[in-house]
């Protein structure tokens, strides 16, 4: 047995590499049954991802999401409702400032604080609406088949960006 206890270290040594290979398999394979599936596959492609009402309906995405020859044509939409888009932005930043500084208010008003805020909600759902229907007159003059393709494509996942490093 002296003669062979190398080999036989390595034969062990062995065995039990190929154990921990196999091991790290099946764990891989076990967390990929457990994985929810994605929700395109859920749905069999029938929609946006179940997760796409998480987020609100994104113009920067949409806009990002079109065709070049649709973007020009968006563009001109957008510029004709430059000044209203302008109006909605102004009072929803007036809100926003209107909160700040009643939170900041050394003996707070709550009463003023949920009317500011609500206030707030106001201007950023007629804001988020203008913007809706602004896409909704880009959409509508589009081909069927264009539309599709491009909301498929404005609700697919978004890769996660790494946080900077410091």
């Amino acid at each position: 047995m002296t003669q062979h206890r190398g080999v036989f270290w390595m034969l062990l040594f062995s065995l039990a590499l190929n154990l921990l290979i196999v091991g790290g398999f099946a764990g891989l394979a076990i967390a990929k049954k457990q994985m929810p599936q994605p929700s395109s596959v859920m749905q069999n492609n029938s929609g946006p991802p179940l997760n796409a009402g998480i987020r609100s309906f994104d113009g920067r995405r949409f806009f990002q999401a079109l065709p070049a020859s649709e973007k020009r044509r968006a563009r001109r939409v957008m510029s004709s409702h430059k000044r209203e888009h302008r109006q909605h932005v102004t009072r929803v930043r007036k809100a926003k400032q209107q909160v700040y500084q009643l939170l900041k208010s050394d003996p707070m008003n709550v009463a003023a604080v949920e009317t500011a805020l609500h206030e707030l909600r106001q201007a950023e759902v007629a804001e988020s609406g203008f913007g809706q229907m602004i896409i909704l007159g880009i959409l509508k003059d589009m081909e069927p088949q264009a539309r599709i393709r491009v909301i498929e494509k404005m609700t697919r996942p978004v890769a996660k960006r790494p946080p900077p490093v410091r």
